[in-house]
């Protein structure tokens, strides 16, 4: 176990303030220039079903910027790397209304693309504030709207869900006259980053990384699929800068899916999605030996000591597997299931000294490096984690505005960018691609050949 002595939960439960160890993932992203930091930025659209006196919604809004922690965040440079640390809850200031009823109606559409640049979008992750809700108010007899925007910097998917529901939670609370009580805050993503920091200078976790280097050390050095057959080498600049495609199985088949997973202690979701899409890869490739960049989303904190189930942070694990196919192979199953292995890929990923030290080769440079896989696989550990509940307050505007990460190519545009997920009882496989790189029949025939892949291992 780590050294640190964890906070008791009451302890948690108070503002959370002072400097967070960052990992080397984020220190990566730090680094970027071209797009700048400030833009990683994931946006969500509301229209309020009636008019909730903004005052309410300011309360409602300091109450979830208390509750998490991470949402209070600073970055700052210092001697060349980035440091992150807490504000109190005062120096937050994340609310902020917006009256568009002075302008004619005619007029207010276009004051509303200018606020949407300066206010949403606009997110300066050294003065803050990293989370804001943005509530514009229009002319009589059209709702209000609601824009909630985070750091990507600071906070994952699912830590988005979170604190709409915590939203939520608050917003109803204060309409019906009560006091905002929301649950019980988890590990603070300070402790967390602590805790971690810890773990990597006890080396108490050196033979279960030991043990993922040797399975590691076990993939073929050459051969692998380095580069994607692109339909147009050079770019076709004409063309849209990114698309994407979605197949999906049947309810029935999505059901045994899932039963196949649960009745077989062996076999995982995520074998059976890795070890389709390395088929479909090498069926279009005609190179046998994948590698593949899996990310996990999720809360996965690798011990019972922490509890990061509703800690708002960016806590996506990425997992690097190369898989040799073979005719008629069932799914791999990855020794990264294990918890234990899973856990020491965290503390890899989380400390850059730790992974140099146990993966560098002659060159320096990290199996990740080695290997520099051109696909991505989105997976979420929970594919059908509980939905949230029904909105009652408000509803959201599908396509108005979306995710900044959706607008432009989360990978290179030379990549494929693949996820999961189950929406109304059916398994969903989508493969972002660029139209600029890729015919679009093409990336529909890897979709394909993805989907066969996993029928034939669930019948």
């Amino acid at each position: 176990m780590g050294n640190i002595l964890l906070p008791d939960r009451n302890q948690e439960q108070e503002a959370i303030t002072g400097m967070v160890p960052i990992p080397q993932f984020l220190q990566c992203l730090l680094q970027t220039t071209n797009p700048s930091p400030n833009s990683f930025v994931l946006v969500r659209e509301f229209h309020l079903l009636y008019d909730i006196k903004p005052e309410k919604i300011e309360k409602a809004v300091s109450a979830i910027a208390f509750q998490h922690d991470a949402l209070r965040s600073r970055f700052m440079k210092d001697g060349g790397e980035w440091k992150q640390s807490i504000v109190p809850p005062e120096e937050n200031q994340s609310f902020r209304l917006v009256d568009l009823s002075c302008y004619p109606e005619e007029e207010q559409n276009q004051h509303l693309i200018s606020i949407i640049a300066s206010e949403v979008y606009t997110l300066d992750i050294t003065s803050g504030p990293l989370f804001k809700c943005v509530v514009v108010n229009y002319a009589e007899k059209k709702s209000q709207s609601l824009f909630v925007s985070v750091s990507h910097l600071i906070a994952d998917g699912i830590s988005l869900k979170i604190i709409l529901q915590d939203l939520y939670t608050a917003l109803a609370q204060l309409e019906q006259n009560q006091n905002i009580h929301l649950p019980k805050k988890t590990t603070s993503l300070k402790t967390w980053g602590e805790w971690l920091a810890s773990c990597v200078a006890s080396n108490t976790y050196n033979a279960d990384v030991e043990k993922l280097i040797l399975y590691k050390k076990s993939w073929p050095s050459t051969g692998f699929l380095k580069v994607l057959p692109l339909d147009y080498p050079l770019g076709d600049m004409t063309k849209k800068v990114t698309d994407a495609v979605n197949v999906q199985l049947s309810v029935s088949e999505t059901k045994s899916f899932l039963e196949v997973t649960q009745k077989n202690a062996h076999v995982s979701s995520l074998d059976i999605l890795q070890t389709a899409l390395a088929f479909a890869l090498a069926k279009w490739s005609g190179i046998s030996i994948i590698p593949i960049c899996v990310v996990v989303h999720g809360r996965d904190s690798g011990s019972a000591r922490v509890n990061i189930t509703r800690t708002v942070g960016f806590f996506s694990l990425k997992l690097l597997e190369v898989i040799t196919v073979q005719e008629n192979m069932q799914p791999i199953h990855t020794p990264q299931a294990n918890p234990q292995l899973r856990f020491a890929q965290e503390l890899l990923c989380f400390s850059g000294e730790y992974e140099r030290k146990f993966e560098a080769n002659v060159n320096n440079n990290a199996f990740y490096d080695t290997y520099c896989p051109n696909v991505v696989l989105n997976y979420i550990r929970q594919l059908d984690a509980n939905k949230m509940e029904k909105e009652l307050l408000w509803e959201p505007v599908p396509g108005y505005i979306s995710d900044s990460e959706n607008n432009s190519p989360r990978v290179g545009a030379q990549s494929l960018d693949c996820y999961a997920k189950i929406f109304h009882g059916q398994l969903h496989l989508f493969i972002q691609y660029s139209p600029q790189y890729f015919y679009p029949a093409t990336i529909e025939n890897v979709a394909q050949q993805f989907l066969i892949a996993i029928q034939t291992y669930i019948k």
